[in-house]
């Protein structure tokens, strides 16, 4: 009971560091059972599988070795009895599961990316235009310096809807109205005022239409 009282005790610890409130959210974070949160309150690490243990350590923000020092023993998840085969596939699971993890970390830091990022990428192509349009600006000097910021967006594969001045059909999933007008007709031509953008198949941002200026070009 008591050896119980301080694994718990323990665990509470852990999962304040890291800002897990309780131990459902505990197990919804790190995709397991709360039947396998319960064993590791209780300190039977050696019967959780490599896979939910690397899972519940990375919501913990432990390494393996670290989760299996605090709750239990190095060798809590292999025990020497354990069948190769059975080895073999806990270390294809294992490594199936970093992958994961690895695809979740990265799109969780783009998206925290692009949230910073958020009023430059809807602002700076506006501006450039403008610059570009009179290269007596100042502003122009500060086109080149945009290269690398060109170069994260492709790597993320992350393009823009239309381009500056562009004349498009009207597509209220793809462009937001900007006018103070009523929006137009589905198809119904406009001009792009403000880039949006796209990560592949994921909408982040409506392009900003309005009204064709009565110099505009024809429709792309």
């Amino acid at each position: 009971m008591a050896a119980h009282f301080l694994d718990t005790t323990l665990l509470k610890n852990c999962m304040d560091a890291v800002g897990v409130k309780s131990f459902r959210a505990l197990a919804l974070q790190s995709g397991v059972s709360r039947r396998q949160v319960e064993w590791l309150r209780q300190g039977q690490v050696s019967r959780l599988s490599v896979q939910s243990a690397l899972r519940l350590a990375a919501t913990l923000k432990l390494s393996l070795s670290e989760l299996l020092h605090r709750f239990g023993d190095d060798c809590a998840l292999l025990p020497e009895s354990a069948p190769l085969e059975d080895s073999a596939q806990d270390y294809q699971r294992l490594e199936q599961a970093l992958a994961h993890q690895k695809a979740y970390l990265l799109e969780h830091f783009q998206s925290e990316a692009l949230n910073i990022l958020e009023s430059l990428l809807i602002q700076w192509p506006t501006a450039a235009h403008a610059a570009q349009n009179n290269p007596t600006l100042p502003a122009i000097r500060l086109i080149p310096l945009l290269k690398p910021l060109e170069q994260l967006l492709q790597s993320w594969e992350i393009e823009a809807i239309a381009s500056i001045s562009q004349i498009v059909p009207y597509d209220p999933t793809l462009h937001q109205w900007s006018a103070e007008t009523a929006p137009p007709a589905v198809q119904h031509p406009v001009q792009v005022s403000h880039v949006g953008y796209r990560q592949r198949e994921r909408l982040l941002y409506r392009a900003k239409v309005r009204p064709p200026k009565a110099d505009a070009g024809s429709s792309v």
